[in-house]
């Protein structure tokens, strides 16, 4: 996967682990996307250390 194709996910820390917060927004983004994501909670009071990306891999689904 080379930078141009890697897409990212949004991850905040919460009392479950890390989680998506927004499942309908904060999935596979460009790393521009992602920043933008991740500046937007801090914004709205999320502190940085609650706030992460990781690399987004889309869940296969398999028809029985």
């Amino acid at each position: 996967m080379t930078e141009e194709t890697r897409r990212y996910k949004v991850l905040q820390l919460d009392t479950t682990g890390w989680e998506v917060p927004d499942d309908r927004v904060d999935v596979n983004l460009t790393r521009e996307e992602c920043n933008g994501r991740i500046r937007w909670y801090l914004d709205q009071g999320i502190s940085p250390d609650r706030l992460k990306a990781g690399v987004y891999i889309p869940e296969e689904t398999t028809e029985s």
